[in-house]
């Protein structure tokens, strides 16, 4: 598996140029979700079928040819999800939201260490939040800035979901709000 990074030289998006890749194929079964730390230094790849989160390292922030696996990882224990889809942190890193596809729930963890997964512990079920009413196999999770709304990428219904959170990024808190249509 090839994680391929590409930049784009024209404001108007006309011309793309391929820029770097990195092969993952040792650390990863079925790589699903990729995020950055906000820095760019660390890069972080759910695999779907091998229930990991693994984290990587970049020497040079924002360019994939630097990135070396940091040695640290998270088993996501069957009993919370056997699909982990996608991820999204919260604004200073000591929380992370995980995508559970075939259980349609967002997934909340604490991290002792900001930005490193293996310090992640589940928050407990009382911590997360069913989307199976607006969500057929959720795939993506995304927040705004402070954590107070949460959108949600359906894998079936081809639409958008929006929740509210009555406290940022607690999702424990969260109510729909309602959904936009992408399948056109």
């Amino acid at each position: 598996m090839l994680i391929l990074g590409v930049y784009n030289n024209d404001d108007y998006g006309a011309k793309t140029n391929f820029f770097a890749s990195k092969d993952i194929s040792s650390n990863l079964d079925v790589p699903e979700g990729l995020i950055f730390s906000p820095d760019g230094t660390k890069m972080y790849v759910t695999d779907n079928t091998g229930d990991l989160i693994e984290e990587y390292t970049l020497s040079n922030p924002w360019q994939l040819s630097t990135a070396t696996h940091a040695g640290s990882n998270l088993a996501v224990a069957d009993a919370q999800t056997n699909q982990p889809e996608d991820l999204a942190f919260n604004a200073d890193g000591t929380k992370m939201f995980l995508v559970d596809r075939t259980g349609d729930k967002i997934l909340e963890y604490n991290l002792s260490t900001a930005y490193d997964v293996s310090t992640a512990s589940y928050s407990g079920d009382s911590e997360r939040f069913y989307v199976g009413s607006q969500a057929n196999q959720a795939r993506d999770v995304e927040f705004n800035l402070d954590g107070t709304r949460m959108f949600v990428v359906d894998g079936t219904g081809d639409d958008i979901n929006e929740y509210k959170l009555s406290t940022g990024f607690d999702v424990s808190t969260a109510a729909f709000v309602d959904s936009f249509s992408v399948s056109s």
